[in-house]
Formats: C-alpha cells, sequence, structure tokens
C-alpha cells in the first residue's frame, strides 16, 4: 500500500491556490497559472506510485484503475458542470451558449483541451468569460491516465528495473517538442498533451526511481524546491511562456520536493503545516468551482470585479470546496457507498449524456430563442459582437488582392492602412461619405520591416504580417492616392514587447525601436508625396466593455451603465506615444475619444447602438453611428485640408 505523505497534500495548496489568485488577482500572482505544471508534476508521481504497487504484486486491473479516477473526479466535476450550465443559460448569448455546450462534450469526454485550443489562446481577454476553462489540465491528465498504465505495464513486463528507460526517452522527446514548437504554435504547446506529457513524467520518474527511498541531503532538495516553486509564481508570467523550458523551473521545483521533502525534515514539516494539508485535501474541489465562480461574477457584475467581491468569490470557493469534498468527494471514494458496477454504470451515464445532451441542444437550437430583461433577443447581442471586418476580410495586400474588392469607389480619395483597429473605421468612413480603399492585416500594425511577437503571435505568423505590410506600402507608393489613414492601437510600441525583424531575428523591444521603424514608415510615405493621418485606437475602459453591455442587458440594464470616467481611459500610454511620434514626424494625429467621450464621460453607446463588440473594437453598427452622428467624418477632412493648406504654404 502507497504511504500517505502528508507534505504532498501541502504541496498540492501550492500548486492549486497560486492557480485560483493568479485568476482572480492576476497582478498580484502573476505566475500563479504555473500551479497546473506543480500539479502535473504531483499527478505523475502518485498515479506512477500506486501502478508500481499493484503492478509489483499483481494486482493491477483496470477497472479498478479507472473505478478511482471515476470515483475521485466526476462526483464533484458533474455538480460544478451542471451549475455553469444553468448560469451560462442565465447570462450568455447564443454563440456563447455554444461555446459553452462544446466545452460540455468536451469536459464530458476528456478532450476540452482541443475544444480551448481551437477557442481561445488561455492568455487573451476572451478566457476570462470561459466558465470551464480550466478544465483543460483535467482533459491533459486523463489522457495521460488512459495511455501510461498500458506503457507502465509493458515496460514492467520487458524491461523491470530498467522501467525508467522508455518514460525518460518520451519525457525528453515531448520537452524537446516543447521547446521546439512553443515558439510557432504557442497555443498548442500550451494546451496539448505531446508538450505536456514530460511535466508529468518527471513525477512519474521521481516514482520509478526512488520508490521511496530517503534521499541524501533531501532537505536541501526540499528547500530548492520550495524557493523555485515560490520564484516561478512570483516572476514568470505569460511572456514567458512562449519559452517552454521555461516550465522546468516549477516542474523541477515540484520533482525536487517530493524526493527532498521527508521523515520530518523543515521543508516536510513546512508543508505539512494543517492549514496547508487542509487546502490541499479540497484543492480539487477548489480547482473546480474557481473559475465559474469568478466568470459568472465579472458577468453579473458588468466590469471588472471589485476587490472585495474577488475576495468573496475567493473565500465562496474555499468554502464551496470544503462542502463538496465533505458531502461529495469523501463518500464517493468509500467504496462501501457504491460498489464497482455501480460507480463504472453511473460514471458511463454521466459521460455519455455530458456528451450527448449538449450537441442535442446545439442540433435542436434549445435555449437559443431568448429574450434580455432588457428587451433584446440574444441573436441580436450575438450580431453585435461578431469581427468586424470593413470592406471585407479579404483586404490583405497579398498576391489575392484586389483593390476593386476593398475600394468603396473607382477613384477613391483616401487609403486606408493598418490591423483590426483600421478595419472597424470602415463603415464610419462609408457613412460619411469618404470614398476610400482598404489594406488590413488583423494585429498586423502598419509599420515597415517588424511585426509584433507574443504567445499568440507566433513567428512564422510575424513572417507574414511583415510580408503583408511589405506588399501594402508598395500598393500605396504607386498609386495615385496621396491621403493615406493608419490606424492601430500600436501595442508593439510598448517598452517590454516583443518584436520580428525584417532579419527574422526576435529581439526586445528596448529603446523605443518599434517607434523609430514607425517614423521610418512615415518617413517613407512622405518621401514618396503621401500625407498621413494617424487615427487613434477607441479609448479603453478597465473591463470590457462589450462583456459589460451584454451582462446589462442580461439583467435589465440601460448599455450607458458601462460608460466610465474619461481618466479610467487604459489607452494614455498609447497616446503619449502616439505624441511623441506626432512630434517627431510630424504627422497629426485624430483621437477617436474627442467623438465618443465628453470632458468626464466615455459613452459606450449613441442612440442606443452599441460602439463596443469587444473590449475595444467597433462593431459594424457602431462604426456607422460614428461617421453618421458625430464629427468623425468632417474632422478627418479637415486634417488633411489643413496638411494641404500647410504643404502650399511651405513651398
Amino acid at each position: 500500500m502507497v504511504k500517505y505523505r502528508t507534505e504532498i497534500d501541502g504541496l498540492r495548496a501550492f500548486a492549486v491556490f497560486p492557480v485560483i489568485i493568479n485568476h482572480a488577482f492576476p497582478n498580484l500572482m502573476p505566475g500563479g497559472f504555473v500551479g497546473v505544471d506543480i500539479f502535473f508534476v504531483i499527478s505523475g508521481y502518485l498515479i506512477t506510485c500506486i501502478l508500481i504497487e499493484e503492478i509489483t504484486h499483481e494486482k493491477f486491473s483496470i477497472f479498478g484503475f479507472y473505478e478511482r479516477r471515476a470515483r475521485r473526479i466526476l462526483p464533484a466535476l458533474s455538480v460544478v458542470v451542471i451549475f455553469s450550465t444553468f448560469m451560462s443559460w442565465q447570462l450568455m448569448t447564443n454563440s456563447q451558449f455554444r461555446d459553452f455546450f462544446d466545452s460540455v462534450s468536451g469536459t464530458a469526454l476528456f478532450y476540452s483541451n482541443f475544444v480551448f485550443w481551437f477557442q481561445v489562446d488561455y492568455f487573451d481577454a476572451d478566457a476570462l468569460q470561459k466558465p470551464l476553462l480550466h478544465m483543460w489540465s483535467l482533459a491533459i491528465e486523463e489522457q495521460f491516465y488512459i495511455l501510461f498504465p498500458f506503457l507502465l505495464l509493458v515496460s514492467w513486463q520487458r524491461l523491470r528495473e530498467k522501467l525508467w528507460v522508455p518514460v525518460l526517452c518520451l519525457a525528453v522527446l515531448s520537452l524537446l517538442l516543447s521547446i521546439q514548437f512553443s515558439p510557432d504554435y504557442p497555443s498548442a504547446s500550451f494546451y496539448l498533451l505531446h508538450t505536456r506529457f514530460w511535466e508529468l513524467a518527471i513525477g512519474a520518474l521521481v516514482a520509478i526511481g526512488f520508490k521511496g527511498r530517503e534521499m541524501r541531503g533531501g532537505d536541501f532538495f526540499g528547500l530548492a524546491g520550495l524557493l523555485l516553486i515560490i520564484l516561478s509564481i512570483t516572476f514568470i508570467d505569460e511572456d514567458l511562456v512562449f519559452l517552454g523550458a521555461i516550465a522546468l523551473v516549477p516542474t523541477l521545483g515540484a520533482a525536487f520536493v517530493l524526493l527532498g521533502a521527508r521523515d520530518g525534515n523543515f521543508s516536510a514539516r513546512f508543508l505539512s503545516f494543517k492549514p496547508f494539508v487542509w487546502l490541499g485535501l479540497i484543492s480539487y474541489s477548489a480547482y473546480l468551482w474557481h473559475n465559474p465562480l469568478l466568470v459568472f461574477g465579472r458577468r453579473y457584475f458588468f466590469h471588472e470585479l471589485p476587490v472585495d467581491v474577488t475576495i468573496l468569490i475567493v473565500v465562496l470557493s474555499i468554502f464551496l470546496a470544503f462542502l463538496s469534498w465533505r458531502y461529495i468527494e469523501k463518500p464517493f471514494r468509500n467504496r462501501s457507498f457504491l460498489s464497482r458496477q455501480a460507480i463504472l454504470s453511473v460514471s458511463l451515464v454521466i459521460l455519455i449524456l455530458g456528451a450527448v445532451l449538449p450537441n442535442v441542444a446545439l442540433l435542436k437550437d434549445w435555449g437559443m430563442q431568448r429574450t434580455t430583461s432588457a428587451g433584446h433577443t440574444t441573436d441580436w447581442l450575438d450580431e453585435l459582437r461578431k469581427p468586424n471586418y470593413g470592406l471585407g476580410k479579404n483586404c490583405e495586400a497579398d498576391e489575392d488582392f484586389s483593390i476593386a474588392d476593398c475600394s468603396t469607389s473607382t477613384i477613391p480619395e483616401y487609403i486606408l492602412w493598418g490591423d483590426s483597429y483600421a478595419m472597424h473605421l470602415a463603415q464610419g468612413m462609408v457613412a460619411g461619405k469618404l470614398e476610400f480603399t482598404q489594406i488590413t492585416k488583423s494585429a498586423c500594425a502598419p509599420i515597415f520591416n517588424v511585426a509584433p511577437f507574443s504567445s499568440k503571435y507566433n513567428l512564422a505568423w510575424g513572417e507574414k504580417c511583415i510580408a503583408h505590410n511589405d506588399k501594402a506600402l508598395d500598393i500605396i507608393i504607386n498609386s495615385p492616392v496621396d491621403r493615406i489613414v493608419i490606424s492601430s492601437p500600436f501595442g508593439s510600441l510598448r517598452s517590454g514587447s516583443f518584436e520580428l525583424n525584417i532579419n527574422g531575428k526576435l529581439e526586445p523591444n528596448i529603446e523605443n525601436k518599434a517607434i523609430d521603424m514607425l517614423i521610418s514608415t512615415l518617413d517613407i510615405l512622405k518621401k514618396n508625396g503621401k500625407q498621413v493621418l494617424i487615427i487613434s485606437a477607441m479609448p479603453s475602459p478597465p473591463f470590457n466593455a462589450a462583456d459589460c453591455m451584454t451582462a446589462s442587458s442580461f439583467i435589465g440594464s440601460t448599455f450607458e451603465s458601462c460608460a466610465f470616467l474619461r481618466e479610467l481611459d487604459t489607452r494614455k500610454q498609447d497616446y503619449e506615444i502616439l505624441e511623441v511620434v506626432s512630434k517627431l514626424s510630424g504627422t497629426p494625429v485624430l483621437y477617436l475619444r474627442d467623438f465618443v467621450c465628453d470632458q468626464k464621460i466615455c459613452h459606450v453607446e449613441i442612440n442606443g447602438i452599441p460602439l463596443y463588440r469587444d473590449p475595444s473594437h467597433i462593431p459594424p453598427s457602431g462604426s456607422t453611428a460614428i461617421g453618421a452622428l458625430t464629427d468623425f467624418p468632417n474632422a478627418l477632412k479637415r486634417v488633411f485640408q489643413q496638411h494641404a493648406q500647410d504643404g502650399r504654404a511651405a513651398d
């Protein structure tokens, strides 16, 4: 029988609760998400200890193994999924509800990591609205548990004392895949088993290699492991995730703790502190409950959750976790409560219902024809949130680019160049009777020979962005149109970001390199006789404006309840950078805040028409409203007229 170690429950607390704190207060513990990496090591260790014990004593049963898994995870998981389904029906638009149902099926059949890989980047703002997002890690574990027992059983039959060899080989291969593919495929590397296997395998190797034996210098390893864990949750952040090897820090930390925290030494006593052990015991249920509560809390309170409410939700998560552990987890783990046949039968029914019912609901459109308390249909709310591609999704400068398809006239007066923040201006320019050609690519700022780089936008994407802007600049320079409107939030101009340059080198944006590149781009345009106007991004509140308006509709409030103080606009740093660029390059800037904000308040709607489809993009109807109901088109014309007058005066 595998010996119970209280310090492992203490380590569980250091794995799960940093994740919870990170989700609740990301600035307080930026690296808290690595708690999942720590938990993978613990899981790999424990499952391997159990399997080795059973295999060596010839007691291994695949049905017994999956019985334990079913008793461990399904009862509490089912309760949380049912709760999340009810709340999602109350607070989600149709498209969100459909995505949620996909995640329910993924959770039931343990492939939710694939669901979220297709749906959302883990670090995107949209991820904050996914109640079951955290189930991706359970899917990884269960996929590992499906494969690993057979690997271990076959290896034992053939290798015995060299059981560690295939596990180590697969772990090294998985780590190399993670390091190799994380820069190019960061989301896939984050979500999928082949680049996560090595983390669970580290725990398995600890179990295989030491088999419970005491280790020399154990306390040193235990303390070193704790230090690595603390450093990880404190200093690692989402910008480092693409460096696949960075996960070695928390995972080796967990492995060192498992090796060294033993027999009452200091690290073992520290982790055996009763509050840590208690938190470790309820950690699974706490992990299940915290994310749905935070997601639905954000939806109900419109804006970012107040600190006191967030604290209350964390406390509520712990309270519900205790109830779940005491009255759901513990009874179902007791074999006298339900027999093996009963628990496996019930589990099979739960899995089938979880997989089938959401798909039947989607097929039949159950729950889709709803009207919110404010009188809006969920279909209408969905329309507002659809991507805004301006004149068309295919207005990218590539070999298939058609000026005719991306122009409002055969004799356009302007060229609109930029990323999605240029796209969303198109309907406003049409409403203002401005004839133009659109050349845009989402997330690709109009800066020559440089592209942003992040966990979402990888190296291959960056190369396409550079090629797009190269072609766009060539089209613009050779066009008879001399009035160029560019727009972007220019996030890559911020210090601390990463850029991919024309030589394929990845380097940090130090000493305003990207600003210099933007100014160089403006100089190229001007040297070729072009007049340029920069249009800023929309003012951005410290919360998701579209989610706020959706939530307000569901509870019967007005869109304008989401209006925010002008001083809270999070674009202040961007405005300061644009002012520097304007001063150094002599390029005028038009600020959208001047058309949607008064002296104190920034509005989120005009005549009941929402101006946001997400945290900062404009929906088509909102863009049309800005063009038809504000002075935006006339202001744009005046800037170019003044530009022309200044040019004639200079001549």
